[in-house]
C-alpha cells in the first residue's frame, strides 16, 4: 500500500495481514473515498 497525500506522501507500508480477502484499490478511487 502507498500513502497518496499529506506529510507522508509516497511512502509505502504493509497491510495488516497478507491473507485478507482484499484487492488493491487504485489511487484515484482512494483519493475520492478519503477526500
Amino acid at each position: 500500500m502507498r500513502i497518496i497525500g499529506g506529510d507522508f506522501k509516497g511512502r509505502r507500508f504493509n497491510p495488516p495481514a497478507k491473507n485478507w480477502p482484499t484487492r488493491p484499490t487504485t489511487d484515484y478511487a482512494k483519493e475520492g473515498l478519503f477526500n
